[in-house]
């Protein structure tokens, strides 16, 4: 069915009479046993061999014929020569809606169906069987997908794909085998030389992603978030469990997307369907998702009450896992570190001080899994008794009643004990609300109050403290004094120790240094005294105004300076010299003499004999000093005056000038200076002999005269 030009019957005409045949009509040929409409038209063929073909088509066809007696005209008809046979055909174009298994029945002919003819043969009918293939079953495949197996109606035909890379097809089986790229391929398949042809496809695979989120997460948590890094709109995602699905597939969006938090522990894996071809493809990849187990729950142990400022009470865990760390919580606040676990042993946080409700959460060191541990431990605080100040205490005079102690406040259910030194002080005394006294205490030291709190036993120590003092005061020792040089600072005189509540007095001889200094515990100084004479000390106790003595004394000595000398000596030399002496005018026994350049020190100190000192020859130039150092006082003084030595710069030496041979009897010859120096003289000489005065110099050349006498004549220049 749908094919064109099928032959239906055939037949022959010789012409052998001379001359020429021509054939114009083919007259009543019975064509039956199809339906109206199974064609769509007859025409007639022909041939000078008995061979069909299309090109000799006969001008004659029957359009939309029905069954029952036709003629065809030939039109200008067909012309055999003699002697020739020609061969004829006649064809049916079959409709594609033409029914299967009809007939087209063709009657016999003879020539009397032949115009233009009159003798011949009769050929006998032909009937043939209209065949309208189909093909069923799938043609959709996906790219590597499952094989599909067509069917074709009526079976036994040939098959046959155009497009192997995108489908191949078993000639005889119909097996579609779907390739590696996706595309369309023509399916043909031909039944009695019927083809029908369809269009297969392969349909390619929704593209591969990365399925995300493995991980483990702790029993009784949230799971594990597990999602795809990438997704195509009209593509549908299955989640499954091992071999089991996960919720309805979600629709992809283009970009990527989470299946939400996954708490079934097990190996996720996701099949991506197109929605439209039904193609599907598993993900890249898996995610694991575990489950930890939460540590062993064990009970908080501890707690109780302190007194504020104690050393508290322990919190602890009455057992505990290895591998587990475990945060202890005031509240909502940590306290310290973790402790690691340790199997089968108690947990000790240590002391707690701060009021509160303890709590424990453990956490598996690997897999951070954390869980509370049972109960709590409550820690109480007591406050402590009020502070209160000690008051009283002072210094008595040795034999007397004593001074009074008290407390400048109390408070009722406390009790106060006194002490001196660590010593308690009789019983302890119960407060009233109000201030009260401990007595009248005649022994010295320090005396402090301890409060209990009569029900919680809390206890605390009262402000400061009372000192009882025999008013004697303490013996120290006189320090300093000294040798020191007139016009110096002068020397410290000072006291090994002192008292509070004491002042001392310094006097030197019997005259009173300033005024008293109030004794502060450690040693004390007067300050530096520069008057000569013996220094003692007169202590008194302000409160009881009794004075005593300190030991010994300090004797101040004021020395003499070395007696002051002029410098001597400098002046100008020129360079090159031997220098200028530098001396000193006098000295004293017992006395160096240091010379000085500016800041530097010039050679050894030199000591003194009573008579002038002479340093030597100076070649540097400068200004000298000299710096005196009594050897046995160690006392100094600076030498009035000083002495400048400066160096004279030697004259610029120039060219002498002239000289030569000249004839007896003849005048002489010139001889000079090529250049000169203003503010020098130039001396000339022959041999060791002046000749003649000095020039000044002009700062030109000079000529000294015209010489007749032999001899090596010399210039001396000299600054003037």
């Amino acid at each position: 069915a749908g094919n064109t030009n099928q032959a239906i019957y055939s037949f022959s005409v010789q012409h052998s009479g001379g001359g020429t045949l021509t054939i114009s009509n083919l007259l009543n040929v019975s064509i039956t046993g199809f339906s109206a409409g199974d064609i769509t038209n007859f025409k007639v063929y022909y041939n000078t061999s008995n061979s069909f073909i299309t090109s000799n088509a006969v001008v004659c066809s029957i359009n939309n014929p029905t069954p029952g007696t036709m003629s065809f005209s030939i039109g200008t008809g067909v012309t055999i020569p003699n002697t020739n046979t020609y061969y004829f055909w006649i064809t049916a174009d079959i409709s594609s809606s033409a029914t299967d298994a009809n007939t087209i029945a063709v009657g016999s002919m003879t020539n009397t169906n032949v115009a233009g003819t009159t003798t011949g043969s009769s050929s006998a009918g032909n009937t043939m069987t209209i065949r309208k293939p189909s093909i069923g079953n799938n043609l959709a495949l996906c790219v590597s997908g499952t094989s599909n197996t067509l069917t074709g109606a009526p079976t036994g035909g040939t098959w046959l794909s155009t497009n192997t890379g995108v489908a191949t097809i078993g000639a005889s089986n119909g097996i579609m085998v779907p390739g590696t790229s996706s595309g369309n391929t023509t399916i043909s398949y031909t039944k009695d030389a019927c083809v029908v042809t369809v269009t297969g496809t392969v349909n390619a695979l929704p593209t591969a992603y990365n399925v995300s989120g493995s991980g483990n997460y702790c029993s009784g948590g949230g799971g594990v978030v597990v999602g795809l890094t990438g997704s195509e709109s009209g593509v549908n995602y299955q989640l499954y469990n091992g071999a089991s699905t996960v919720g309805s597939p979600v629709a992809g969006t283009g970009s990527s997307f989470d299946f939400g938090a996954q708490t079934a522990a097990g190996t996720y894996s996701v099949l991506a369907t197109n929605a439209s071809t039904g193609c599907t493809k598993a993900m890249n990849g898996s995610a694991t998702v575990g489950i930890n187990p939460l540590p062993t729950v064990y009970s908080v142990t501890g707690g109780g009450n302190i007194c504020s400022g104690g050393t508290g009470v322990s919190v602890g865990l009455g057992n505990s896992t290895t591998g587990v760390n475990y945060q202890l919580y005031r509240g909502a606040a940590q306290v310290g570190s973790p402790v690691a676990g340790n199997t089968g042993t108690p947990i000790d946080f240590g002391t707690q001080t701060t009021a509160g409700n303890y709590t424990v959460i453990a956490a598996n060191a690997t897999t951070a899994c954390t869980v509370n541990m049972s109960g709590s431990a409550v820690v109480a605080v007591n406050p402590l008794p009020v502070v209160q100040t000690v008051s009283g205490g002072g210094s008595y005079c040795s034999g007397g009643t004593g001074v009074a102690i008290r407390l400048d406040g109390s408070e009722t259910g406390v009790d106060y004990q006194l002490y001196h030194g660590s010593s308690p002080v009789g019983s302890p005394v119960a407060g009233t609300g109000s201030t009260f006294s401990f007595g009248l205490l005649t022994a010295e030291g320090t005396y402090t109050v301890r409060a209990t709190n009569a029900t919680t036993s809390c206890t605390v120590n009262m402000s400061g403290s009372a000192t009882v003092n025999i008013a004697m005061p303490a013996v120290y020792t006189v320090t300093g004094g000294g040798n020191y040089c007139s016009g110096g600072t002068g020397l410290s005189v000072g006291l090994t120790g002192s008292e509070t509540g004491i002042s001392y007095q310094l006097y030197n001889g019997s005259s009173a240094e300033g005024t008293p200094v109030a004794g502060d515990g450690s040693a004390i100084t007067f300050g530096l005294k520069t008057a000569a004479g013996t220094y003692t000390v007169l202590a008194t106790d302000a409160t009881a105004g009794c004075t005593a003595e300190m030991s010994g004394n300090a004797t101040i000595v004021v020395n003499t300076p070395p007696a002051a000398y002029a410098v001597t000596g400098g002046g100008n030399y020129c360079s090159g010299g031997t220098g200028v002496n530098v001396g000193l005018d006098g000295s004293v026994l017992d006395v160096y003499y240091q010379l000085y350049n500016g800041a530097s020190a010039i050679g050894s100190p030199v000591m003194g004999d009573g008579t002038v000192i002479n340093f030597g020859l100076m070649t540097a130039a400068g200004t000298y000093t000299v710096f005196a150092t009594d050897a046995i006082t160690g006392c100094t003084a600076n030498m009035s005056s000083s002495a400048v030595v400066s160096i004279q710069p030697l004259p610029v030496a120039y060219p002498v000038t002239g000289g030569g041979r000249y004839c007896a009897g003849g005048s002489g010859l010139a001889v000079g200076l090529s250049t000169s120096d203003v503010g020098v003289n130039y001396q000339l000489y022959r041999g060791a002999d002046a000749v003649g005065s000095p020039l000044p110099g002009s700062g030109e050349m000079l000529v000294f005269g015209t010489f007749t006498e032999e001899g090596m004549y010399s210039v001396v220049g000299t600054n003037t």
